[in-house]
């Protein structure tokens, strides 16, 4: 490193240098260039090289430093007057006897009147481990990533990111096909645009539900692009940055429509039950499930009785849609 001698001017209220040497993150001492005595080290010197400040300042920088690295010490020392370069990696001994590497860099200062050097030392393990402790962070990202983009492909349920203002960045497969449309097709619409026109309005106070506690599930009708809805389970969460904005939001829809088509299945055989042991008459009784049949189980739905005679007649016509 090269030794740099000069003066700054601090603004008005800026910190005294005094006060950035006291307050700095990493050790830092003062020491004259003449007798190698300490004439000043800071609190995070004292804290992780483990002398009392008195002990440093009775102490030279040769003291810190492991015997056969001594001589190094005074050749730098020496070419330090000279303007020579310095070295930046030493060895330095804490006051436990262990022995750190560490990355020195130092500068010619003004001291009590006095040509000084103030120097600051980085311990290379730490510097390490924090290099080895973002790569670390960075794999897990990456394979983070990984997997999600994994999940978001093959995923059964139809995942969507949609931005702040509720368009859609993009859609999986399976959000695709529940709604007869190409993942490409969809980016760009609006979320609501893929609800039935009647669920809208209740749409909407999930997702003002959803951006004030930040998920959200509920059900509603889903709409597709050729008109046909279909009844679907959401999972809806809006995903902020570390100032609490939001940045996206992330539904993922289930159709439900088979499992509702079973539940009706159960529920019509439930009523028919109760229907058949209601003690009314047999007309009033399957006239009744018939009724309870449709939409349930069916679209439509026709009765017919035989008598002793042979003759059939009309019990009951139930039909989803009137004009069928």
């Amino acid at each position: 490193m090269t030794s740099v001698r000069g003066s700054v001017s601090p603004a008005p209220d800026a910190p005294s240098v005094g006060q950035l040497f006291a307050r700095a993150p990493v050790p830092m001492w003062v020491y004259d260039p003449e007798t190698l005595r300490f004439l000043e080290v800071n609190g995070e010197a004292v804290r992780r090289y483990g002398y009392a400040r008195e002990e440093f300042l009775a102490m030279t920088i040769a003291d810190i430093r492991p015997r056969e690295d001594v001589p190094r010490l005074l050749e730098d020392v020496a070419s330090a007057r000279e303007g020579g370069p310095r070295a930046g990696t030493w060895r330095h001994r804490l006051r436990d006897g262990s022995v750190v590497d560490v990355e020195v860099s130092s500068v010619d200062v003004e001291w009590g009147g006095r040509t000084a050097r103030l120097v600051a030392a980085v311990d290379v393990r730490e510097r390490e481990e924090a290099r080895r402790e973002r790569a670390r962070s960075e794999r897990e990202r990456a394979e983070a990533e990984l997997i999600w983009a994994t999940i978001f492909e093959l995923a059964r349920w139809g995942i969507a990111e949609f931005d702040a203002a509720g368009r859609i960045l993009r859609v999986n497969p399976a959000f695709a096909a529940m709604h007869g449309a190409r993942p490409e097709d969809l980016v760009g619409r609006l979320q609501l645009d893929l609800y039935a026109p009647e669920a809208r309005e209740h749409v909407r106070a999930e997702i003002a539900e959803a951006l004030r506690t930040g998920h959200r599930v509920f059900e509603a009708l889903r709409a597709r692009v050729d008109g046909s809805t279909f009844p679907a389970l959401m999972d809806l969460t809006s995903v902020r940055d570390e100032r609490g904005r939001e940045v996206k939001r992330l539904v993922g829809v289930l159709d439900v429509s088979e499992q509702r088509r079973a539940w009706d299945r159960l529920a019509f055989l439930a009523e028919t039950g109760r229907l058949l042991s209601s003690g009314d008459g047999p007309e009033e009784t399957l006239a009744a499930v018939a009724r309870a049949a449709v939409p349930a189980v069916a679209d439509w739905c026709t009765v017919e009785l035989t008598d002793p005679d042979g003759g059939r007649r009309t019990v009951a016509v139930v039909a989803a849609d009137p004009d069928t």
